[in-house]
């Protein structure tokens, strides 16, 4: 798993927009399996596609190798119940919109899961 740390294999990203895709995108690319959530359906049904056009223009720009880049879209997986996000999930990142109460309430479902 090259740069990996042997107790984190599974990431969770909460947020499926740019910036979470991106997160999502640099986890996958360094061989972490990643699961990305998201309450928006249409946010999420483009997540993997916005995630390989990145991947490729870092491979464009020499930044990762183009052989790689089905491998770490495979390694992403989506999926619009946060419960089932946390499964497997040794390391969280929240990146959702700049709403204090909406994060506030992820963390509590966190939490509790």
């Amino acid at each position: 798993m090259g740069a990996c740390h042997s107790h984190i294999r599974g990431v969770l990203v909460v947020g499926a927009g740019l910036m979470g895709s991106r997160i999502a995108l640099l986890f996958a690319s360094r061989g972490y399996l990643v699961a990305l959530t998201d309450v928006n359906e249409k946010v999420l049904a483009g997540a993997t596609e916005v995630i390989r056009r990145g991947l490729e223009r870092m491979a464009e720009q020499g930044l990762t190798e183009a052989s790689g880049i089905d491998a770490a879209v495979g390694r992403i997986r989506t999926t619009g119940d946060l419960g089932d996000g946390t499964r497997g999930a040794d390391f969280v990142v929240e990146a959702v919109s700049e709403n204090l109460a909406l994060k506030q309430e992820i963390f509590r479902r966190l939490d509790a899961l």
